[in-house]
């Protein structure tokens, strides 16, 4: 029990660590619980839409997306993109890794949109 608790409590400090690093790079993300989830989101603090655009394939972002959209869609295993004014989720294909997918997006996003 006193293993348990301990291992909870080194859980707990590392994603304190994790998310106050992510959030002075101006993004936070919330993860899926694990790749099985189709779906995960990134929240920023500064606007990256000036309102609310779905892209469900390369396709759709390779006729209308802005060049940072275009940009996420080559990142293995992206499927679909829901942007909104704050906020990215997005849809990993099936054979997708969440721990290969969501650091890449958040950085191509600040360094494209943020400037």
């Amino acid at each position: 029990m006193k293993y348990l608790i301990l291992l909870f409590v080194v859980t707990a400090t590392i994603s304190a660590l994790i998310s106050s690093v992510l959030v002075s790079s101006g993004y936070v993300i919330q993860p899926a619980d694990n790749n099985t989830d189709d779906w995960a989101r990134i929240d920023f603090e500064f606007r990256i839409s000036d309102g609310s655009d779905a892209y469900n394939s390369k396709a759709d972002a390779d006729r209308t997306g802005p060049p940072w959209v275009k940009k996420i869609f080559t990142v293995k295993g992206v499927e679909a993109l829901d942007v909104r004014q704050y906020e990215l989720r997005m849809k990993k294909s099936r054979l997708g890794k969440w721990e290969d997918i969501l650091v890449t997006v958040a950085e191509i996003v600040a360094k494209e949109v943020k400037q």
